[in-house]
């Protein structure tokens, strides 16, 4: 059983399960104790209702942990590479005397790496001194000296 079958057996089972419930718990009387027994039964049928989708899934193989299966030994485990070659990205060095090859989205990260930092270093400088302390400043000397 696999994707769309197992969400129709899942939404099979919830619809079953919604309805159960409904069944029980309007068809009591309207005391707490046959409240709380109806609730208890109803609750143990969805349990049971369910169970077999619970048994097909977890016959289907591996069973999936928040959304993914993760790692076979687990995240903090060794990994599953024979022997780590020590080298930066598992890159192998050119031979000597010729140059790496760049990848094709080296050129445009660097271009936009040097164009921001131009943009910025020039954008920056030209900012214009408007801060509370240099207003504060500039009116002062004009109160002291006089308008100039």
């Amino acid at each position: 059983m696999r994707g769309s079958a197992r969400q129709g057996l899942a939404a099979t089972c919830v619809r079953g399960a919604s309805q159960l419930i409904r069944k029980t718990l309007t068809g009591g009387t309207t005391t707490t104790t046959t409240t709380t027994s109806a609730s208890t039964s109803a609750s143990s049928a969805v349990s049971s209702s369910c169970s077999s989708m619970a048994s097909s899934s977890s016959s289907l193989g591996q069973r999936r942990c928040m959304g993914g299966g993760g790692p076979p030994g687990g995240f903090w485990s060794e990994g599953t590479k024979a022997k780590p070659d020590g080298l930066l990205f598992g890159e192998t060095p050119p031979p000597p005397g010729m140059k790496r090859k760049w990848e094709s989205w080296e050129a445009p990260w660097y271009a936009t790496l040097v164009a921001s930092a131009v943009l910025l270093t020039v954008g920056l400088s030209a900012k214009p001194d408007n801060g509370i302390v240099s207003w504060a400043k500039e009116e002062a000397m004009q109160r002291r000296y006089g308008k100039e």
